[in-house]
């Protein structure tokens, strides 16, 4: 039996999620450890696209478990500046996005 904390994750997934979507991954879902709920949360809540979520929730929490960095500060875009000829602002994806 999951224990409370699990089950709220997963019925906040699945107030978030249209029930389609939410039944398509919820067979994967059911047997997720707490921590992969929480990333899956966390990546859906910011408005990134369910397929964004399923691809990469994972990879957040592996990302994360082991850095003083929270989801939010994970899932916001770096920006970098650039000087010079080609100046300007360029967006840089966060690592874990890349680790997929």
């Amino acid at each position: 039996m999951k224990n409370k904390t699990t089950s709220d994750y997963l019925r906040k997934i699945e107030e978030i999620l249209p029930s389609d979507k939410y039944n398509e991954i919820m067979k994967e879902l059911i047997f997720a450890r707490n921590e992969h709920l929480e990333a899956f949360w966390n990546i859906i809540s910011a408005g990134y696209s369910f397929e964004f979520a399923q691809l990469n929730y994972i990879n957040l929490y592996d990302y994360i478990k082991d850095k003083d960095i929270d989801y939010t500060d994970a899932l916001r875009t770096v920006y970098t500046f650039y000087p010079g000829l080609n100046a300007g602002i360029y967006v840089k994806k966060p690592e874990w996005y890349e680790m997929n």
